[in-house]
């Protein structure tokens, strides 16, 4: 059941018949609602209010409906508002127009309440869900700004590092001289909010900056738990290979006089970034070693809050496609199947009329004429019908079916391959792999109508001999991931179906259409694009979702359509 809409969303009614405003205004009292009964006014109210949504009369004097809409999609405040046009009488013309000027939709009068408060309800939700991903946009970006000007930062701070290593490089030729060059150097780095360690020719530490001690002391007691000798008070005087679990990482910094390395290391349950580099003299000597240690853990995790973020938003983005997708199917074939239906049903049945008549034709010529062109009007008839009951299973593939006729899924799947065995010719291998006796909660015909879907499918993409066709039966334990039609996230145990083959494989361009009504990559007259489309509404009319795994390297090339369904408790 849908929420009560919020009376934060506003609505703008602009219709020269108050007497429309007041039964709309009604309508949505769920909603806060302002109107105008001419175009200009409208205009003024929608720039300074800016509604959610406006409704909007297409006849009015002065300023018609369309030319309001105009208006309203050349400012750039109010572009992106939602207009529904309301209109009496609507021609096609019209109606691409009305579309053609920015509007969202038509509502015809008379009005039915239970439409307007549906439309309404589906374009603000609609709208609501584009702002939301606006949001997550803006955030993103600012947040990406933000990472910029911390690495600026950090690049200006390894500069100033660097060149006070530079100043202490030319000073020094020898302990003695890096040390008295450290001591010119120690206010400053002591200053630094980042942490600094130096260490000599043989990996001694011989200054930890305050900041490098602070950070130490945070996490200690972690550190220890993996080095049992670290001290914070005994750094300096300490071997350098104390922080490196392998000791050759320090070792090959000092065998690189003008090397500078960078790594994330773990440390402590934090994540350190250190930035080492060579200390050199005059002569280009090797002095020493100094790196930039700086705790990133907290970057790391934004960076990774950020990236789960733009996931969670692609998924979102998906699941409103397919929706949209189910809703334009839906009303489509809603619309044209009933009145479809009976047209073909006096069709065939006056064409079975003929096919009777035609017996006391005594012209064997004529009457043989007269039955092949029946034949072909049934058969392009009975194409059409099931063209129409393909759209109905799509679109109807969250209702659940309160009769099915259930069998064991084996002997299913046996009773499929026994009657396409004929048509998959003899160079393919049909193979079966039962790992599992459980029995899938869908009707068998409809199982039947899947399989027999997907193999004809693989056999089109197999064009060598040597090829094969899998079906294969077993349990998936411990699941993580999307539905590839539907983007539901799915997790945990269930039974698998799959039909597996060794042909090319599917590119990620056309994998990512795959399911889309009406979508086909055969020639034109080869395929409906309702095939795949159909066994996506009857797997998830199941209960089930789908995952495709598909590779087109020369290596390892293949196809496999893997149908999961919840595990009966039965």
């Amino acid at each position: 059941m849908n929420a009560a809409p919020e009376k934060s969303h506003l609505i703008l009614i602009i219709d020269d018949n108050s007497m429309n405003i007041r039964v709309i205004a009604h309508i949505l009292s769920d909603y806060e609602v302002i109107f105008a009964t001419d175009g200009k006014k409208g205009l003024e109210l929608a720039l300074e209010k800016k509604p959610d949504l406006i409704l909007l009369d297409v006849m009015m004097p002065d300023m018609d409906g369309y030319q309001v809409c105009t208006q309203l999609k050349s400012d750039s405040s109010t572009i992106g508002i939602p207009v529904i046009f309301i209109t009496a009488s609507l021609s096609h013309e019209s109606e691409v127009y009305g579309f053609e000027v920015g509007g969202v939709d038509y509502i015809r009068k008379p009005f039915h309440p239970s439409i307007i408060k549906a439309r309404v309800r589906n374009y603000i939700e609609l709208k609501v869900a584009q702002d939301k991903n606006l949001i997550y946009a803006e955030n993103l970006a600012i947040a990406n700004k933000e990472l910029k000007r911390q690495n600026v930062e950090k690049e200006a701070r390894a500069a100033d590092l660097f060149s006070a290593n530079t100043q202490l490089q030319a000073r020094n030729v020898a302990k003695s001289e890096l040390a008295k060059a450290l001591l010119q150097l120690k206010i400053g780095l002591d200053n630094l909010s980042t942490g600094v360690i130096i260490a000599d020719n043989d990996r001694v530490v011989i200054y930890v900056n305050e900041a490098a001690i602070s950070l130490f002391n945070k996490i200690e007691t972690k550190i220890r738990e993996d080095i049992p000798v670290f001290c914070v008070e005994n750094l300096v005087g300490s071997n350098i290979d104390l922080f490196h679990k392998n000791a050759s990482f320090q070792r090959h910094l000092l065998s690189h006089f003008t090397d500078t390395l960078e790594v994330n290391m773990p440390l402590g349950g934090h994540v350190i970034n250190i930035r080492a580099s060579p200390i050199l003299g005059e002569n280009g000597e090797r002095l020493g070693s100094v790196a930039e240690w700086r705790d990133i853990t907290e970057e790391e995790r934004r960076i990774e809050e950020l990236a789960k973020s733009y996931e969670n938003n692609n998924i979102l983005n998906k699941q409103i496609n397919h929706m949209q997708k189910l809703e334009s199917i839906g009303r489509l074939t809603s619309g044209i199947a009933h009145d479809f239906n009976n047209i073909l049903g006096c069709i065939l049945g006056f064409n079975e009329m003929n096919m009777y008549a035609c017996e006391d034709i005594k012209d064997d010529a004529l009457r043989n004429e007269i039955e092949n062109n029946s034949k072909n009007v049934d058969l392009a008839g009975n194409r059409a019908a099931d063209l129409i009951n393909k759209m109905l299973t799509y679109c109807r593939q969250d209702v659940q079916k309160t009769k099915m006729d259930v069998k064991p899924t084996q002997s299913v799947v046996q009773n499929v391959l026994k009657i396409l065995q004929p048509a998959l010719t003899s160079r393919i291998e049909v193979k079966l792999l039962f790992e599992c006796e459980d029995t899938i909660q869908i009707d068998s015909m409809d199982l039947h109508q899947v399989l027999t879907n997907l193999a004809i499918n693989s056999r089109d993409a197999l064009k060598e001999r040597g090829s094969i066709i899998q079906f294969k039966f077993k349990r998936t334990k411990g699941l993580s991931a999307h539905c590839l039609a539907c983007a539901s996230f799915i997790s945990g145990d269930f039974v698998e179906l799959s039909v597996a083959d060794n042909g090319t494989g599917i590119e990620g361009d056309i994998l990512s259409r795959i399911f889309d009504p009406f979508f086909t990559t055969k020639p034109q007259g080869e395929g409906t694009g309702l095939g795949l489309s159909t066994v996506s509404g009857i797997v998830h009319q199941s209960g089930g979702h789908i995952l495709i795994d598909s590779d087109s390297t020369e290596e390892n090339h293949g196809t496999a359509f893997r149908m999961l369904f919840p595990i009966s408790e039965s």
